[in-house]
């Protein structure tokens, strides 16, 4: 009995401390976004196009440039893990400001295919507002896709 006992003792620990590394060990997301200052709204990421512009990053951070009608386009696939990344609204001179975590909502990811293509995408909102429906509208996914000559049609 004192055997097992002790075994419990020392494996315990060393299980909970193999856990704590595991969890280091998972995967983050790595993603910065650059906003126009004043935007507020919806931001959506179309992922995985070909033609987009040259992929920058900044240490182990991918930049993402969002236009001024709230969205990108990136040549990189959907980021996966635990979220990590950093925002900042940007002026036209560059000078960057940090967004607090509290004026962004998180949102999720999704995917839209149809005669000969697929998309994946990810968004989130961003506005300290309490009421951001005053906000204005960034386009749909649709939308976005036929702006870029990615697709051939509008969808209402």
């Amino acid at each position: 009995m004192n055997a097992a006992g002790l075994l419990i003792a020392c494996l315990l620990p060393m299980g909970g401390f193999w856990m704590l590394q595991q969890a280091d060990l998972e995967e983050k997301t790595h993603d910065l976004y650059l906003i126009p200052k004043g935007y507020a709204g919806q931001v959506r990421i179309v992922h995985e196009i070909e033609n987009a512009p040259v992929h920058v990053t900044e240490g182990k951070y991918d930049v993402l440039r969002v236009n001024d009608r709230g969205y990108a386009i990136t040549s990189l696939p959907q980021s996966k893990g635990y979220i990590d990344d950093l925002y900042y609204y940007v002026d036209k001179k560059g000078k960057r400001e940090a967004i607090s975590e509290s004026c962004i909502s998180y949102g999720g990811s999704g995917g839209v295919q149809g005669d000969g293509y697929e998309y994946s995408y990810t968004y989130f909102s961003v506005g300290c507002d309490e009421n951001m429906d005053d906000q204005g509208t960034s386009p749909g996914i649709e939308d976005i896709l036929y702006e870029e000559g990615l697709i051939n049609q509008t969808f209402d």
